[in-house]
């Protein structure tokens, strides 16, 4: 009859946990399914339980420490980040709906809003004229 060792226990183990890694991919389950299989090759060695648990921790730290941010900045990559409200507005295109120029404030329409709006080059912008959105000053727009 085959009885299992200890290392068969832990191969299995961290066999299991990397499988269950497919349906959580948050690298959880891999990182402590690695520890089992480096804590294995411990108990292969015949190292007492306590060892093996102690392999185990470390290995849990170790990997929880440097390999898993290592992955997860890797396999994931840098998140973008949407402009959202009036940060949204910068590069959209406006219809002027009011005179615009430095000195004098008119009126411009972006995305179906109404926005106060000052020119940032100095030129004046008359009714009707396109403009693009290039800053956003509190309630008013600075528009090229």
């Amino acid at each position: 009859m085959f009885l299992l060792k200890a290392w068969h226990v832990w191969v299995i183990l961290g066999i299991l946990l990397l499988i269950l890694e497919i349906f959580t991919p948050s690298f959880f389950m891999a990182c402590i399914g690695i520890s089992g299989l480096v804590t294995a090759i411990a108990a292969y060695f015949e190292l007492s339980i306590y060892w093996q648990i102690t392999v185990f921790i470390l290995a849990n730290v170790i990997i929880f420490w440097k390999l898993r941010p290592f992955f997860i900045k890797h396999l994931y990559g840098p998140e973008e980040e949407t402009a959202t409200n009036v940060h949204a507005l910068i590069g959209k295109k406006g219809k002027v709906i009011q005179e615009v120029s430095t000195d004098n404030p008119g009126r411009v329409k972006v995305g179906g809003e109404d926005w106060m709006a000052v020119s940032s080059n100095g030129e004046k912008h008359e009714v009707g004229e396109q403009v693009e959105v290039i800053k956003v000053d509190g309630a008013k727009l600075i528009v090229k």
